[in-house]
């Protein structure tokens, strides 16, 4: 996914009323850095120096303000991966795969949802979770 730069971050969250503070810079480029979307617990494990509601007050600010979004992979454990800045709801425009042996959960951009979503009168949907579960290429090539 893009990664905003600093001054792009700050920029957002101005727009939105907040600051850019030194710890959600950390739990920013925490996401940044990593090649799957990551937990709470995770983050707070690579983040030791920061407590986890500190943790989890930058995580809502960042979903909130669009720079990130909130995986559901079905593991009843809500996963964070950075989001475009088009303006577009970033879980109708790719999907998102759950690898069984490693747990890790990755964004798959390309996958194009393979219909038109037509609901009954009355309806009307606000997010489309896709979520394939299989093996990754990391674990298929350790055998």
């Amino acid at each position: 996914m893009p990664k905003l730069t600093s001054s792009e971050l700050e920029a957002l969250l101005m727009k939105n009323g907040a600051r850019l503070t030194e710890n959600r810079a950390l739990v920013y480029s925490t996401l940044a850095k990593a090649d799957a979307a990551l937990s709470l617990n995770d983050i707070e494990l690579l983040l030791e120096d920061i407590d986890k509601s500190t943790i989890f007050r930058s995580l809502q600010l960042f979903q909130e303000v669009g720079a990130l979004h909130r995986i559901d992979d079905g593991t009843g454990i809500y996963k964070y991966a950075l989001s475009k800045q088009d303006g577009q709801d970033i879980n109708a425009t790719h999907a998102h795969f759950f690898c069984l042996k490693c747990e890790r959960t990755y964004c798959i951009e390309g996958i194009a949802f393979p219909m038109k979503l037509i609901l009954p009168d009355g309806y009307t949907s606000q997010s489309i979770n896709l979520v394939i579960r299989g093996v990754c290429a990391n674990c298929r090539k350790i055998k």
